[in-house]
């Protein structure tokens, strides 16, 4: 089993550097008294600290045979002596079953010591793990250093992102927004998050955001197996995960963390997104089947997705619902960052801006050369308008937009812009531009909510179906066919001449989509 001590060691250090103490946490959970489980390194550790607080009921340790007690010697700083605390100790077949916390401090015997105190009869809910005690208070000590003047105490919800990352700027805005939808309807929530992909950066950055990250795996030694009694519910935003198309880890990551939903009795709401195609092995389609008919809801972002969950695999959770960034009227900035950047003052030298977001995913499910020229063909189409083009990375093109942009480096109508932006700054950012030539699903999302028309160079059917909600379809080219350059020639000349009539029209069909939120099934549940 994986051993925390090390993490543990760290983070009460850390916490008791800026004057947080295990007591303090445990009243910002609202937790009155405690039994601890444990007497070895760990367990005294946790004592040595709580001592004085009059928190600890009793101790309780496997190598007890008869009842007896254990002392903790604090020496009281102001009065420059030593004071004696003394807890009973007892075998852990004496914990009595009622409602209070065990607090499990061995930091590698997590799951046989929780196992055999269940098979006792004890429940879950009760258990905590010292390791999790101190991610609390990682969160306690954010909202404290926000809050100095209230005492709060720890929310009753408390969820868990699955499926999300930061780098994708697509991901990352739904990732943004389920926490803005998950805080609009709990308004202090406790919002864990799991990012399916992360790097050193993200953990340096974590702390700006109102969130923790969990980021030492999803398996029974995990921080995750011992957080999962005390969540509310998990909420799965993966975008395209569940398909034997590309990767069987992603598929099988999902399903995971249905077992572990399942294990637990927590809901798994799995919000809109793609599905399929399902070509697995018999064996392993059917465990998905069982698997996915556990879900609370499973909303399928396509029709095509949502009839291949009907049809083939026979479940009666399933339901049809548009992009969930799409659906969400806006991003309040305070529910992201525990301190508020400053805005981005974009400044653009000319009025006459189009953006070129390419994908990289376009060169891999079309053909390469043709994918290429359309770029360089809609770039001179639209320099020949008189207009400035913007070539911009959304998520991990940043290569593909430095390749398109060498041939026209001595252009002075063609930039290549390489600031980084989070999904929110990227939002704005796109108001500035006329109309957009959009590769990327979510940058076309994030057009559509600022009724800014699109262009759309793309490769699966998510744009064809986004595309018709808004009566956009004209203007899609799909890759996996081959590209008629005139008629995309024309299609630009279309798009210059009515951009502005597209407008209009976008924001219209936006108002009727809005109308509807999926995260409205979590007041229901």
């Amino acid at each position: 089993m994986a051993n925390h001590s090390l993490d543990i060691y760290k983070n009460m250090s850390f916490l008791l550097a800026n004057g947080i103490h295990l007591s303090d946490i445990l009243c910002f959970m609202g937790i009155d008294n405690i039994y601890v489980y444990g007497a070895g390194e760990m367990g005294k550790l946790t004592l040595y600290d709580l001592s004085g607080s009059n928190k600890v009921v009793a101790v309780f340790d496997r190598s007890v045979r008869t009842d007896m007690s254990i002392c903790i010697y604090k020496t009281k700083k102001t009065e420059s002596k030593i004071i004696t605390y003394e807890y009973p100790l007892y075998h852990p077949d004496k914990i009595p079953n009622d409602k209070k916390y065990i607090l499990i401090t061995p930091a590698s015997m997590y799951v046989e010591i929780t196992s055999d105190l269940e098979n006792r009869g004890i429940t879950k809910c009760r258990f905590i793990s010292l390791n999790l005690l101190l991610y609390y208070g990682m969160l306690y000590r954010k909202s404290w250093q926000k809050n100095q003047n209230s005492y709060q105490y720890l929310p009753e919800k408390q969820f868990l992102i699955t499926g999300a990352q930061f780098k994708n700027k697509g991901s990352q805005a739904m990732l943004f927004t389920t926490i803005c939808e998950l805080r609009k309807r709990f308004r202090d929530a406790v919002v864990w998050c799991c990012p399916n992909i992360y790097d050193k950066r993200d953990i340096d950055t974590s702390e700006q955001y109102n969130l923790i990250l969990l980021l030492d795996g999803i398996n029974k030694d995990s921080t995750l197996y011992e957080l999962l009694p005390h969540l509310d519910g998990i909420i799965d935003v993966s975008g395209y995960a569940l398909t034997s198309r590309e990767c069987v880890n992603a598929t099988e990551r999902e399903m995971h963390y249905v077992r572990m939903a399942r294990s637990c009795q927590v809901p798994i709401y799995f919000m809109p997104q793609s599905f399929g195609p399902f070509n697995y092995n018999e064996e392993k389609l059917k465990e998905i089947k069982e698997l996915l008919s556990y879900a609370k809801i499973i909303y399928a972002r396509e029709w095509e997705s949502y009839n291949l969950l009907v049809n083939e695999c026979n479940l009666s959770n399933i339901r049809h619902s548009n992009d969930l960034v799409l659906q969400n009227r806006s991003i309040n900035p305070e529910y992201i960052y525990t301190c508020v950047k400053k805005k981005i003052e974009f400044s653009l030298p000319t009025r006459a801006n189009v953006a070129l977001i390419p994908n990289i995913q376009n060169y891999k499910n079309g053909n390469f050369k043709e994918v290429e020229e359309t770029y360089r063909k809609v770039i001179t189409k639209l320099t020949s308008f008189e207009k400035d083009v913007y070539i911009i990375a959304h998520s991990d093109d940043e290569q593909v937009c430095k390749d398109i942009y060498k041939e026209f480096a001595n252009n002075t109508k063609v930039h290549l812009y390489e600031r980084e932006l989070d999904c929110v700054e990227f939002a704005e950012f796109i108001e500035h531009f006329q109309y957009i030539i959009a590769s990327r699903y979510h940058a076309i999302v994030q057009a559509y909510k600022k009724g800014i028309p699109c262009m759309v160079i793309g490769w699966a059917e998510k744009y064809r179906e986004l595309l018709q909600i808004f009566g956009q379809a004209q203007y899609l080219f799909d890759v996996r066919s081959s590209i008629d350059i005139k008629k995309v020639e024309d299609t630009l000349e279309m798009m210059n001449a009515s951009y502005k009539a597209e407008r209009k029209s976008i924001r219209d069909i936006l108002s009727d989509v809005q109308k509807e939120n999926c995260f409205d099934i979590l007041k229901n549940n």
